[in-house]
Parts: structure tokens; C-alpha cells; sequence
């Protein structure tokens, strides 16, 4: 687990220690053999991230004195000389959390090496954040001054995948070969929230976005040791992937 303090203070909403992040995670793995032939290994994982409170500070970079105060001008706006007080117009935050799990057994045959790998995955993210750091004043009135563009970010992302391979066994001679099949399914689901304000002008689009990937594959491949310093490989591989968005 990470969790330094915040460095930033947001004095635009009045709240200290932005920026400051934790994180924790853990991974687990259970190993079973039934027989000298066949292991079962599975592998588990969580890991949750967060963010509390997202600054972001404008400053003059290479503009002169002149170009930055005219560019602020229509805004009504000063930076603060601090470097660490930022002006967000909401504190902003960050959470992420992963699941996954896998397993993979591995058994030998008399034709060769079989082995299933089975995966999962659930994303899950939600973001908030001003990212132009410029105060506004007066808000909700007609004399409201200042610049701002928030996103509000929630995204859900799910995938399960398969392979499956058929190697030759160790003591298979001068040939030795794998052929497999990969299969893989995986969704994402992301609403976004951008609020735009100049001054009293002001646009809040909301984006309904949606990704779906089916893809499957076969490969093979082959060596041959022709002497023990000297071999000749060759490998295929078909993919076909089918993608839709919204």
C-alpha cells in the first residue's frame, strides 16, 4: 500500500492536501498437482487505486509578461504566485479498481503437452477533474467570470480470454512443435460529462461510448534441429478480429 499526502491546495474551493494518492493491491496464486502429469495454477489479483482531490496549476511557460496577463485578461483571473495553490474549480478525485483471475492447467499426453490458459478482467474507473485551472468568480450570476472544462469520467471494461496449445513433448527428437487457439471477448462501457464554461457561456455534452472486441486465432509452429548447432523454423498464424462501437 502507497498513500503519501496531498501537496497541492485548491483555494478555489477552499479544501488543502490535493493530490493525495493511495494505492493498495494483492496477488495470490494457488498451485494443485493431482498426478506427476497434470498442475492446476491459479492466479488471483486486486489492486484499488485512488486519488483525492486532481490540481492543476496554469502558468507563464515562454509567454512574456504581456501575452499571458492579455490571454487571462478576458477571464478576469491572476494565478496565485504560489506555485502549490491551485484555483480547480472542483476538488476532483480518481478511483480505480481491477479484478482478475486465471487459471492454467497443464497436462501431458501421449501425443504432446496440452495446456488451457483461462483469463477474466473488470475494470472499473471513475475520474473528476477541472483541467484549466482558472477560478471562476460570480458564479450563477450575470456578472460570472472565469474559464473552466471539467470531465466526469465513468468507464466499466470486462475481457475473458482463452488459449489453448498442443506442444510436443521434450524428448520428441529433432522435431519439436505447438499449435494452439486463442480465443478473446472483451467490453467497454465509458459515459463522459465535459463541462465547459467562458465566462457566462457555458456547454455540458454528455458521450455514451461503448467498444466490443471478439477475436480468435490459430497459430503453429515447428523446428527442426537438421545437426545440434543448426535448425530450420517455420510458424503460421490466422487472426480475425470483429470490432463495434457506439
Amino acid at each position: 500500500a502507497f498513500a503519501p499526502d496531498g501537496f497541492f491546495n485548491n483555494i478555489q474551493v477552499g479544501k488543502n492536501n490535493s493530490d493525495a494518492i493511495s494505492s493498495q493491491s494483492v496477488r495470490g496464486q494457488l498451485l494443485f498437482n493431482p498426478s506427476d502429469k497434470l498442475s492446476i495454477l491459479v492466479t488471483a489479483e486486486l489492486a484499488h487505486d485512488e486519488q483525492d482531490g486532481i490540481s492543476s496549476k496554469i502558468t507563464q511557460g515562454e509567454a512574456t509578461d504581456e501575452d499571458f496577463t492579455a490571454g487571462l485578461a478576458p477571464f478576469r483571473f491572476t494565478p496565485d504566485p504560489d506555485i502549490y495553490n491551485s484555483s480547480n474549480n472542483i476538488f476532483g478525485a480518481l478511483d480505480r479498481d481491477i479484478f482478475a483471475l486465471s487459471a492454467r492447467v497443464d497436462l501431458e499426453t501421449s501425443i504432446g503437452q496440452l495446456t488451457s490458459i483461462s483469463a477474466y478482467r473488470k475494470n472499473e474507473f471513475e475520474l473528476s477533474r477541472d483541467i484549466a485551472g482558472i477560478g471562476m468568480s460570480n458564479e450563477g450570476t450575470p456578472q460570472q467570470t472565469g474559464f473552466m472544462s471539467a470531465a466526469f469520467n465513468d468507464e466499466k471494461y470486462e475481457s475473458l480470454s482463452e488459449e489453448i496449445r498442443l506442444a510436443s513433448l521434450p524428448d520428441n527428437g529433432r522435431l519439436n512443435w505447438i499449435t494452439g487457439l486463442y480465443l478473446l471477448s472483451e467490453e467497454t462501457n465509458r459515459d463522459q460529462i465535459r463541462v465547459r464554461a467562458a465566462n457566462t457561456a457555458m456547454s455540458r455534452p454528455l458521450f455514451d461510448q461503448f467498444a466490443e472486441t471478439t477475436s480468435w486465432g490459430v497459430f503453429a509452429q515447428a523446428t527442426y534441429d537438421v545437426t545440434n548447432t543448426v535448425s530450420i523454423t517455420a510458424g503460421t498464424r490466422y487472426t480475425r478480429d470483429k470490432k463495434e462501437f457506439d
